[in-house]
């Protein structure tokens, strides 16, 4: 039985924004020898500096801490001494590349990323291959087409998958048809798997909290999209040599980029977002976050008052025959996907507001960005000044 492996303690990183500036660092240190004195410190100044995360502690040279991080991100790979960048990091240093999007980016690691990995010490050609985000992903689909919560918690991903040498090649039936094996994993295993799983929500249609990963999707037409483009394993023959390997898993051909999900992500638009929306993609993306039917639940559930953060109303006094009258905003960029924690998907950078506060700060969005010529935030302390002003103005 393969054992599933991460990159522990290493979930922060794992952020797609934090990929895409880390990406951006690794291609201009590309073939340089970054075990040279001076060249790893110049390469963790520049990864520190840019990425906006500490590359510690000193004493260690930065691909001693970091490699699984760079390898398990389909990033970059050391070769004696050498950093070979993949194909994949090259297209997400780019601006506006076919891969600048995060549901892109993540849908080509699950189709990619398979066990024996060449990060890990026990990589070997010779074991079957397992796609350990197309077997999980599988699961949760079978549960909902089963009629029941399409979710798995850590203990389940063990008894029902590993422990049932899931590859991800099996069709749904076979999901379907899974038993408990009462299979666990040891030592670290579960910290690692949980934060396998935190990484991968970053999907659209996937979201990750206390422990389970659930499946987050409108209906049947966005399941039989995730099957057909993203369930499709890319299945080459494992090369003996760990960095050929590295660089056959991750290389690119333009012709076979996967479209972004734009069936599974797409927002409908009703009267109130015309003038915030535009048909703006990032715009439409921002929209897709806040409608979220599980972010909506999650977030009632750690806020059970419903009292709007800009006006301060308490809506169910001054609405009482109304459960929950607060709509969800989220804080970062326009084009930022929810944020991971330790734990999974972040309720940090959400607010309730009521659905006057919530129009008219979008429509405050709409007119800072015209006065300032931008499509979106240039960071998140930008989004969050601007938001505080419209707070402000609405106050």
């Amino acid at each position: 039985m393969i054992e599933w492996r991460w990159d522990q303690g290493r979930v922060l990183y794992f952020q797609f924004d934090v990929i895409q500036e880390t990406a951006k660092v690794l291609v201009r240190f590309e073939n340089r020898n970054i075990n040279d004195d001076s060249v790893n410190d110049a390469f963790r100044s520049a990864l520190t500096e840019n990425v906006g995360m500490p590359f510690a502690p000193n004493r260690y040279k930065v691909n001693r801490n970091y490699a699984r991080f760079f390898q398990c991100a389909m990033l970059a790979r050391n070769e004696n001494g050498s950093l070979v960048v993949s194909d994949i990091c090259r297209l997400l240093s780019k601006e506006n590349s076919v891969l600048s999007n995060c549901d892109d980016y993540l849908c080509e690691i699950v189709r990619r990323f398979r066990y024996p990995y060449p990060a890990f010490h026990d990589y070997d050609t010779v074991t079957p291959r397992v796609y350990p985000f197309c077997a999980v992903i599988k699961y949760l689909i079978a549960q909902k087409e089963k009629g029941k919560e399409a979710k798995v918690s850590l203990e389940e991903i063990c008894s029902y998958v590993i422990g049932n040498s899931c590859t991800g090649l099996e069709d749904i039936a076979f999901y379907k048809r899974l038993k408990p094996t009462g299979y666990a994993v040891e030592g670290d295993g579960y910290r690692q798997l949980r934060e396998m799983l935190a990484f991968i929500s970053q999907l659209s249609f996937l979201k990750a909290f206390k422990g389970s990963l659930y499946l987050d999707v409108n209906g049947d037409d966005d399941v039989q999209f995730i099957l057909d483009n993203v369930l499709q394993p890319i299945s080459d023959a494992p090369l003996s040599n760990r960095t050929e390997e590295f660089c056959q898993i991750t290389k690119v051909a333009q012709t076979i980029i996967l479209p972004t999900v734009q069936k599974v992500t797409k927002a409908p638009l009703n009267i109130s977002d015309i003038e915030f929306a535009e048909g703006k993609k990032i715009r439409v993306q921002h929209l897709r976050i806040e409608r979220s039917p599980l972010l909506r639940k999650f977030y009632i559930a750690a806020h059970p008052e419903p009292i709007c953060t800009a006006c301060e109303t308490h809506m169910q006094q001054k609405y009482p025959w109304v459960d929950y009258m607060l709509d969800l905003h989220h804080l970062l960029p326009l084009a930022s996907v929810v944020r991971i924690s330790n734990e999974g998907t972040s309720l940090n950078d959400m607010v309730g507001l009521c659905p006057s506060c919530h129009r008219a700060i979008h429509t405050y969005y709409k007119k800072w960005l015209q006065s300032n010529n931008q499509d979106d935030f240039r960071s998140k302390q930008e989004a969050m000044s601007v938001y505080l002003e419209a707070v402000r103005e609405i106050t």
